[in-house]
């Protein structure tokens, strides 16, 4: 009965299997949707590939799996955001909001974070 629940429990999984090809070799990757997300902004805001990001991280890293280190590499480069983005306005420590009337105009603030 446990070895059903834990097939059933993979099959309703909310990770999406994505190919990607590192190094140029192809291999696979499940991350949750919303990581996959996160990678395709940091590609945008760096002008890059997903292939070509995930290669950079792959030669970086040491002893975890792929998935593993690009989910670390995700999180590093938004708190390095967040901490330029603090530098630059040292009382914020959340994304910015639009400003309601009498609160003064919003600012944008670009964070990019270098690799």
């Amino acid at each position: 009965m446990e070895i059903a629940e834990k097939s059933e429990a993979h099959t309703n999984s909310t990770l999406v299997n994505r190919n990607v090809t590192v190094n140029g070799h192809r291999t696979s990757m499940r991350l949750e949707p919303e990581m996959w997300d996160a990678l395709e902004d940091i590609c945008r805001r760096e002008g890059t590939t997903v292939n070509a990001l995930c290669s950079q991280v792959d030669g970086e890293r040491t002893q975890s799996s792929l998935t593993a280190a690009m989910r670390v590499f995700i999180l590093g480069y938004f708190r390095n955001a967040l901490v330029r983005q603090q530098q630059v306005d040292p009382g914020r420590v959340g994304p910015r909001r639009e400003r309601r009337e009498g609160e003064g105009a919003a600012e944008n603030v670009s964070a990019r974070p270098p690799f």
